[in-house]
């Protein structure tokens, strides 16, 4: 009986050794590559500045660079640009565009309707209000970044002006990068 046990237990072990040996996962050596060193970027934008002083107090607080998109045409959008600039962070235009969903609009909303020349009238207007302003991302606008004709009345206002655009990338049909790079306009996407 404890022979028996014992050429049982041998060929269990051996058995147990044999799948082993055949189930083990052979890898191979692939010679590995160094991984490649990317510079990276960083930008940190807060929208929809103007509404209220709130804020004013704590943005004092960041000692980091930042961007703060203003609306434009509110109560407090002059003094909140003013202050903004003055505490040493970039200033935008957050222009209001029409989006696809039905939101209540902010006044002088650009529409997918408009022509040019009221587009600059807007620009004009809401860029006196936002002084200091650097570039201009679009709020809402996901109908009008998704229209060529809109979009490209809108970047060669900005164009004219000197100024960049920061696609706030409402909807992935975005047609604002192409168009950029088209016209040779400073960009850049959220």
């Amino acid at each position: 009986m404890k022979n028996k046990f014992l050429i049982i237990s041998a060929a269990v072990l051996l058995l147990f050794i044999f799948i082993a040996i055949m189930l083990k996962p052979v890898y191979k050596q692939e010679a590995r590559r160094p991984a490649r060193a990317v510079k990276g970027r960083i930008a940190i934008v807060i929208d929809d500045w103007g509404y209220h002083l709130n804020n004013l107090e704590i943005i004092g607080q960041i000692k980091q660079p930042l961007t703060c998109a203003v609306l434009p045409g509110l109560k407090n959008t002059q003094v909140v640009a003013q202050k903004l600039d003055k505490l040493g962070f970039e200033v935008i235009l957050h222009l209001p565009m029409e989006p696809k969903e039905k939101y209540r609009l902010e006044k002088d909303t650009i529409t997918i309707n408009m022509r040019q020349p009221q587009i600059g009238r807007i620009l004009d207007q809401d860029l006196a209000t936002v002084i200091f302003a650097k570039g201009i991302s679009n709020h809402m606008g996901s109908r009008i970044t998704e229209d060529l004709n809109s979009s490209r009345m809108i970047m060669l206002e900005i164009k004219k002006r000197n100024l960049y655009f920061l696609d706030s990338f409402v909807t992935a049909k975005s047609i604002c990068a192409l168009l950029a790079r088209k016209m040779s306009l400073r960009f850049a996407k959220r």
